[in-house]
Formats: C-alpha cells, sequence, structure tokens
C-alpha cells in the first residue's frame, strides 16, 4: 500500500511526466529517481532530443537536467548570439538550445576542476 501511495502523490505531476518521457531516453530512470519513487543508480546514461547523450554522474544532475529539459526554467529568448553558462557543472543549459538556434555560440565554464576535461 505504501509502495502505491508513493506514486498516486504524483498525479499531479503527469504533464512532467510526459514531457519527460518525450525528452528522455530512456526516461524512466530519470523521472523516477527526480519524484523520489525508486532510487536509480550512477552513472547514467540518458538521451536528449536534441541527439546529445548526457551522462549522469550523481542525483544532483538529474534534478538540474529536470529543470532544464522538462520544466524549461531556463528557456532562451533566441535573440541571443552567444549564451554563457557560468558555473555549468557539466554544461547542459549551454547545450540544450544549440539544435534549435542555429549560428549560435555557445560555451559552458565551470569553476570546479573535475569538470575542465568534460
Amino acid at each position: 500500500m505504501k509502495s502505491f501511495q508513493k506514486y498516486v502523490r504524483h498525479v499531479g505531476r503527469l504533464p512532467e511526466i510526459l514531457t519527460a518521457a518525450r525528452t528522455f531516453d530512456p526516461f524512466l530512470p530519470v523521472t523516477l529517481d527526480y519524484l523520489d519513487a525508486k532510487p536509480t543508480s550512477f552513472p547514467l546514461e540518458t538521451g536528449l532530443p536534441n541527439g546529445l547523450s548526457v551522462r549522469l554522474t550523481e542525483r544532483e544532475d538529474g534534478k538540474i537536467l529536470w529543470h532544464i529539459f522538462v520544466r524549461r526554467c531556463d528557456v532562451v529568448s533566441g535573440a541571443e548570439s552567444v549564451i554563457l553558462d557560468l558555473g555549468a557543472n557539466v554544461g547542459f543549459f549551454a547545450s540544450m538550445p544549440l539544435p534549435m538556434l542555429p549560428g549560435r555560440a555557445s560555451s559552458a565554464l565551470s569553476p570546479c576542476h573535475p569538470h575542465f576535461s568534460v
């Protein structure tokens, strides 16, 4: 019963879940982990609609991915010629708009040493 209640509490988030289904490939591990319904093991590879494949190394990566690609919290208007993603972690935001904005440049900068090689 408790497991069933865990899933029912997310019924109001169905539009987000459907967006995730159209966005991530595979979408289920990312979605269940984001909703705290079922923890996933990391690293996790997932594909994006822009053709990129990303590797999630921790739960926080999934949260960031969800907010950018599902909730569209960082929408780019299209008038920008250069997109700077400062404090980029692994550059999810910088990678999102490029296929939708031909002729634009994007840079992702992270102050964290392990991300310099990405």
